[in-house]
């Protein structure tokens, strides 16, 4: 499959989903299209109506845009994602995700349920894991 000559970057703030579109033309990239749509009320204030305002601020914009053939990006808000550094004990390998269940329960301030995460290791002798997690 060819690599995408385009992509949009989507940033889904309090006020609005900004989103810019930007086109490989060469080695040049150029900005080909942008939207700015507001969100009826302002996030941080709308309470339960949270999830029906970003789900209808998305869909306006994929009725304007077609995305099939771009990379898409979407931005986490910093009050919405987490990210700590755990020193693991010596352990067998195979305790490891018991261990780092441990600590995400231990470190991570979002209920288990409503989490997003992703685990990375370090190949050195210390054994250091990145623990990433971002709230639905």
């Amino acid at each position: 499959m060819p690599s995408a000559r385009s992509a949009w970057g989507i940033d889904i703030g309090n006020r609005a989903l900004k989103a810019i579109k930007l086109v490989r033309d060469g080695d040049r990239f150029r900005v080909d299209d942008f939207e700015i749509i507001e969100h009826e009320q302002i996030l941080s204030q709308a309470g339960d109506n949270k999830e029906s305002l970003l789900q209808t601020a998305l869909a306006h914009f994929m009725e304007r845009h077609e995305t099939k053939n771009s990379v898409v990006g979407v931005s986490v808000s910093g009050q919405q994602s987490f990210a700590r550094f755990i020193k693991l004990p010596p352990v067998e390998p195979k305790k490891i995700p018991e261990i780092v269940r441990f600590e995400a329960i231990q470190q991570i301030p979002f209920p288990s349920t409503t989490l997003n995460g992703a685990i990375s290791s370090s190949r050195n002798p210390i054994r250091r894991m990145s623990r990433s997690a971002s709230s639905r």
